[in-house]
């Protein structure tokens, strides 16, 4: 007589995904990333766009840099530079960065600053201010994540995770080095646990009377 039997293999649950575990493992990616970039030369593009309020391009500038590491930090050399300004209607090209085509042009200096602002960052290892995107450790901590679910981006399986300042933001606190800055959203990698888009906007809004002081118009900025 033969006897045949069943056996059940129970496993245990996987530990169910939140935003912060998701996030936790992204910043460890993140964190190792950015010492390894201290041993290697790499290239780094950057683009910046200014929009009217009306939602058209005014400026556009293309920065490609050779970065490579020295003993205190890296060094940046820019190797390609693109740029257009579109005026009634017609796209103009240029190829010096910080090009006026008009006497007083705010938004040549508008373009260059924020090149050399979020680009070449003295104080960061690779240039990138470190409070633009909460993916290191350190940066996360500033932040309340929430989960939006599961989803393809281009072919790439990916969660959607949107974030918030822990603090309540004011744009004339000083205290930018405890407090975030930016609310977005992120797309991390369902496999590999890495960025692959990170969209963020200011937290808050500049007041009218700050714009009014500064004479700028700037409405939102973002990454």
């Amino acid at each position: 007589m033969i006897f045949m039997g069943l056996m059940l293999f129970l496993a245990a649950p996987e530990e169910s995904l939140t935003a912060d575990s998701i996030m936790a493992r992204l910043a460890e990616n993140q964190d190792r990333a950015e010492h390894l970039r201290t041993a290697f030369v790499y290239h780094q593009n950057v683009l910046v766009r200014i929009h009217r309020a009306n939602g058209k391009l005014a400026r556009e500038e293309y920065s490609e840099y050779t970065v490579t590491p020295t003993p205190k930090g890296t060094n940046k050399e820019r190797v390609l530079f693109r740029g257009k300004y579109v005026e009634h209607g017609k796209s103009i090209d240029f190829d010096t960065p910080g090009f006026e085509h008009k006497g007083i042009d705010i938004d040549a200096n508008l373009g260059e600053s924020l090149t050399e602002s979020v680009a070449n960052d003295r104080k960061s290892r690779d240039g990138i201010e470190h409070d633009l995107f909460p993916l290191t450790s350190r940066q996360q901590e500033k932040y309340n994540f929430r989960l939006e679910g599961a989803e393809d981006y281009r072919g790439t399986p990916v969660y959607k995770i949107t974030f918030v300042p822990k603090k309540r933001v004011s744009i004339l606190d000083d205290d930018d080095e405890n407090q975030g800055q930016w609310v977005g959203e992120a797309l991390v990698h369902r496999n590999e646990y890495q960025p692959v888009l990170i969209t963020t906007s200011l937290a808050a809004q500049i007041p009218l009377w700050v714009k009014t002081a500064l004479g700028t118009d700037v409405k939102q900025l973002g990454f």
